[in-house]
């Protein structure tokens, strides 16, 4: 991941400073590749308070992927294999 990234990833989540996108970067690299594509993916009943912090949390804390984004991607991949 690119300094590019990094600044995609502070945007995304609201952050006021690059610090805590680098250190999640350097410390948790294939967990953030993970959640970028998923995050904020629908998984709960109610809305989210704090998208980044929700983020932050699921990096950090290797949150599974949500099966609802594994069933959509699943259904786009059958649909171009159709």
């Amino acid at each position: 991941m690119n300094a590019a990234t990094i600044r995609h990833l502070n945007n995304r989540l609201t952050l006021s400073s690059e610090e805590k996108p680098r250190s999640i970067v350097k410390s948790h690299r294939e967990a953030v590749e993970r959640e970028i594509p998923v995050f904020p993916y629908p998984t709960l009943d109610r809305a989210i308070k704090n998208v980044s912090g929700l983020f932050i949390k699921a990096v950090e804390e290797s949150y599974e992927v949500p099966k609802n984004y594994l069933d959509s991607v699943e259904r786009k991949l059958n649909q171009k294999t159709v």
